[in-house]
């Protein structure tokens, strides 16, 4: 298929068994919603590919300031690139599906990831080290059960 139209390429980003963290920097925390699917309880945000380009090129911008490396940089600069070959007024969801499942429905009804991931930066854009690093801690603590089965795998 490739061959046949070079051109042509994956509209859907997928990880298997958690969702990239950088991913969260898109979404606003209003964006959140619960749902119930075939296999229980979810989580999905949803926004236009405009706000989400702003969102994680302002990602980009704050944690340059604050000196990240390109280790880091690299994937949230990747994440804009592949965000700005779309329309603006275009939808970009995020949505945990059966990865959902990995978590209890007490924790699950908590998750404020894009929130989690939103306080972070916006504490690193004040040059407030350890409010980031404690919203970070937050969010990766929970995800860090789910992006440990990707190594077991």
């Amino acid at each position: 298929m490739q061959a046949e139209l070079p051109e042509a390429r994956s509209y859907i980003l997928s990880a298997a068994w958690y969702v990239p963290l950088r991913w969260f920097v898109a979404f606003d925390a209003s964006e959140r919603e619960m749902y119930t699917g075939p296999r229980g309880p979810s989580i999905r945000y949803r926004t236009r590919v405009r706000a989400a380009v702003r969102r994680v090129a302002r990602a980009v911008r704050v944690l340059d300031d604050a000196g990240f490396d390109d280790s880091v940089l690299d994937d949230v600069r990747e994440l804009e690139r592949w965000l700005r070959e779309f329309a603006g007024d275009g939808m970009l969801e995020l949505d945990y599906h059966d990865v959902a499942q990995l978590f209890d429905g007490a924790t699950l009804v908590v998750d404020q990831s894009a929130a989690e991931i939103g306080r972070s930066l916006d504490a690193l854009e004040r040059y407030d080290y350890e409010e980031a690093g404690l919203a970070y801690a937050e969010v990766a603590g929970r995800w860090a059960p789910a992006q440990a089965l990707s190594y077991v795998n």
